[in-house]
């Protein structure tokens, strides 16, 4: 929807693209599996969106659709929360772009990755503190986690009508 979305992980894990697919080991995977694993905490994943991204028309009718269900089922992961910025709220410190925050586990320092029109940037303390402080202006005008998957409900029914 947006690829400019101001967006926060933190946890134990990093996360990681894929941007392929992996052979598996001769082995089936055996090697690699780690006890316990799905007992990890998952990674918490907060992502602020601007209304209007959700009602902007982009490919077909039928993959707006898709990914405003996608939205709704991804959001309703208890690690996972989608938020929603109204329109009516105006003015924010998200206009400015998108960013992500990295809250690293102690003894590493906290990262944020910035995209720009000239590249990525990564920044660490000062930059990172004046994120965070931009982070939870955001979160205070967006909606919260009910209200923001009733919004995307809403205009799910909208577009599917």
């Amino acid at each position: 929807m947006s690829a400019t979305a101001p967006a926060r992980w933190s946890g134990s894990k990093r996360p990681t693209k894929k941007s392929r697919k992996a052979k598996p080991p001769p082995d089936g995977g055996k090697c690699c599996e780690r006890p316990g694993r799905s007992t990890e905490t998952p990674t918490n994943l907060v992502v602020i969106l601007e209304e209007h991204v959700l009602r902007r028309p982009i490919g077909s009718p039928e993959a707006q659709v898709k990914q405003l269900e996608h939205l709704l089922s991804a959001g309703s992961a208890d690690h996972v929360e989608v938020l929603i910025m109204p329109t009516t709220h105006g003015p924010h410190a998200g206009h400015s772009g998108g960013f992500v925050l990295y809250e690293m586990p102690e003894p590493y320092q906290h990262v944020a990755h910035v995209e720009t029109v000239a590249g990525s940037l990564y920044v660490e303390e000062s930059a990172v503190s004046h994120l965070q402080e931009l982070w939870e202006d955001l979160v205070r005008g967006a909606l919260p986690k009910p209200e923001s998957a009733a919004l995307i409900k809403s205009i799910l029914e909208e577009k599917a009508g």
